[in-house]
């Protein structure tokens, strides 16, 4: 979405493109017009477009968890899987506001991915992919 805004050329240089913040109130922005012009059904549309996991996830209390990162070493542990290890991938953006990716490394190889504004929160969202993943596996064995 970073690429369709138009932003002034101080903003532009400090990284304008990549700050949550500006990028939150351009959804919020599309949201509203889409709700004018459309109504609420459109604008229902749209928020489930992009939030229906996350939506899901409220009445469901397997998804309550706040530490993804030991949930998913109590379930490896339960199947007797490797340990799972986290590997920093990536970082971007400006030094005073990173993306970082992060991938569950199990036995050598790459299991699941997630991104945050912190290592931590990165590895809090890998974890949960993770968690995701083997809740999927289980549903189609």
């Amino acid at each position: 979405m970073g690429e369709y805004l138009h932003l002034g050329r101080g903003e532009e240089k400090t990284g304008g493109r990549s700050k949550q913040a500006l990028l939150v109130d351009a959804f919020e922005a599309i949201l509203g017009a889409m709700y004018l012009d459309g109504g609420i059904e459109e604008a229902r549309r749209l928020v489930s477009r992009f939030f229906a996991p996350q939506i899901e996830d409220i009445g469901d209390p397997t998804n309550q968890v706040s530490d993804f990162k030991t949930a998913l070493q109590e379930q490896f542990q339960a199947r007797q899987m490797a340990r799972a290890d986290y590997v920093v991938s990536s970082e971007t953006g400006p030094h005073h506001e990173k993306l970082f990716a992060v991938d569950v490394v199990v036995a050598g190889q790459p299991f699941a991915r997630g991104l945050g504004l912190t290592k931590k929160a990165a590895e809090q969202a890998a974890a949960r992919e993770a968690l995701d993943k083997l809740k999927r596996e289980l549903t189609y064995d």
